[in-house]
């Protein structure tokens, strides 16, 4: 038998019974709220009328719920054929104190599924571009001179063809020299790469 009980109003279930009480009734009690009423006396939770075989055994304590502590039975006979039981508090601690029933009738709470965790897609390799060594190492000086030199070759022979020709027709003794000791200015911009003919 399911009792609910408020201790809070000493009020509970009653069960009115109008004839014999036989054998013996477990209980489940629930309680509204886990006051300590020891000691403030005890709520009527059942009541018999021409009950010629009731007495204190009739209903005992199976379980009880949010209490900190077990109720008890207490059995009194309330006139001739009249039986009355109530809940008291007793002094054992109640092991289900903290367990939250479901009362007969009522829908169990459904289990709330878990949100599964999305996979984590995996992420492709990139891949590193290798960077191209740096040869930091000095350029010396005489580099910028060796590259120009074809430059400096090739202003060495301007005019030499008509330097020699112009020689090769006089006959004077002081003019037999193969050239003449001329100079010649020159300006060159041109890169290092030169691309020239050179005849003579």
């Amino acid at each position: 038998l399911h009792i609910d009980i408020d201790p809070d109003n000493m009020i509970a279930d009653v069960l009115e019974i109008n004839g014999d009480v036989k054998g013996q009734t477990k209980l489940v009690v629930y309680s509204s709220s886990p006051t300590d009423i020891r000691g403030k006396g005890s709520v009527l939770f059942a009541q018999s009328e021409n009950d010629t075989t009731g007495n204190a055994s009739s209903f005992s304590i199976f379980r009880v719920y949010g209490s900190p502590y077990m109720y008890e039975i207490a059995h009194t006979s309330s006139g001739e054929k009249q039986n009355q039981w109530a809940l008291t508090m007793g002094e054992v601690v109640n092991p289900d104190e903290n367990i939250k029933p479901v009362k007969p009738g009522q829908p169990e709470e459904p289990d709330v599924p878990d949100v599964p965790t999305p996979p984590t897609p995996d992420k492709p390799d990139v891949p590193v571009k290798p960077q191209p060594s740096v040869d930091y190492r000095k350029v010396a000086p005489e580099v910028i001179a060796y590259q120009g030199l074809p430059v400096a070759a090739l202003e060495q022979t301007k005019g030499m063809v008509g330097n020699i020709g112009g020689q090769i027709n006089r006959t004077d003794a002081d003019h037999s020299l193969w050239a003449n000791a001329v100079y010649q200015t020159s300006e060159n911009e041109a890169l290092v790469n030169v691309d020239a003919d050179v005849w003579g």
